[in-house]
């Protein structure tokens, strides 16, 4: 935590994610290794194994992939279009920076199991 520093995606979703209105909430499914976002005929889905969730445009479904990494399973999604066009970027460069150092940290764990407990609680506590 001490090397991830205060920019969390938990402080991150209280500045820019519940300051906006309108909101809506969707529930994620259970994440998986397999995380993708696919085109369908009707739109943009979400996948966390076979499971899936439709997305109202491509630019949410990345919104919502980043949290499914993270393990949320409810969140709330701004309503506004070109608000998410702004943050997205944002979101998924701190989601990538904190997985770098997250890797770099954990790395030393040999045991995956352990290494797994870790990630999840870490990843746990960065969402709030």
């Amino acid at each position: 935590m001490e090397k991830i520093g205060a920019d969390t995606l938990g402080k991150f979703y209280q500045e820019k994610v519940l300051s906006q209105k309108p909101l809506y909430s969707k529930e994620l499914p259970k994440a998986t290794d397999d995380i993708s976002i696919k085109q369908g005929l009707f739109g943009w889905r979400l996948y966390s194994g076979k499971k899936y969730i439709e997305c109202a445009s491509e630019l949410e479904a990345h919104y919502l992939k980043v949290w499914l990494e993270a393990g949320v399973e409810e969140i709330e999604v701004p309503e506004d279009e070109t608000y998410l066009k702004t943050i997205v970027p944002k979101l998924e460069k701190l989601k990538a920076k904190t997985n770098e150092v997250i890797k770099d940290q954990l790395s030393f764990i040999a045991n995956p199991r352990t290494r797994d407990r870790i990630l999840h609680q870490l990843w746990h506590e960065l969402s709030k």
